[in-house]
């Protein structure tokens, strides 16, 4: 790593306004597992480009990795809102979440990770086990409220599914009649 933090240093002296090679720092201290310092520098950034994604997500990452899931999860929370198509952002959400000791918002952010590639079988596991592992009202009402969503969302691809195949046979059987005419 000498070596390579040489390079990053002179590159960071020469472009000290670019944060691409900030990051490139950083991402050389956590390979190294300096997290702490790793995070504390991650967090100057964050005060200056509080939305930053990547940023946020190597904070996170690091955060994760340092032993401090909670302030992980309180990142990653806000973040998720903000890119709630992100598998990325899930994945290191609920293991956050699980790391932290919130089992219940852990199998909530696997269940999102799960529908997202369209694995609403997963997804509506993890949201019932979830659901064993919570008493409190509203969260068991938007956990149940999110398994039906999700059922009817498999049933509308479902539905969708076979209009597409019927669509295309449809149209194959049509080009044939109308190829011999």
């Amino acid at each position: 790593y000498a070596q390579a933090d040489k390079v990053i240093s002179r590159l960071t002296n020469d472009y000290k306004d670019n944060l691409t090679f900030k990051l490139l720092a950083i991402e050389s201290l956590q390979a190294q597992r300096q997290h702490k310092e790793a995070i504390k520098r991650l967090e100057n950034l964050l005060s200056l480009y509080p939305a930053n994604h990547s940023i946020i997500m190597l904070l996170a990452r690091n955060a994760i990795d340092a032993g401090q899931p909670d302030k992980a999860a309180t990142l990653l929370r806000k973040h998720v809102h903000r890119h709630p198509e992100n598998l990325q952002v899930y994945s290191y959400f609920s293991e956050a979440l699980g790391k932290a000791g919130y089992e219940a918002e852990m199998h909530e952010a696997l269940a999102e990770q799960k529908a997202l590639v369209g694995d609403y079988e997963g997804a509506i596991e993890q949201l019932t086990i979830g659901l064993k592992k919570n008493n409190q009202f509203y969260t068991r009402e938007r956990m149940s409220a999110r398994i039906q969503q999700l059922r009817q969302q498999q049933q509308l691809e479902k539905s969708l599914w076979w209009i597409t195949i019927s669509v295309s046979n449809f149209t194959y059987v049509a080009g044939c009649f109308w190829s011999k005419y």
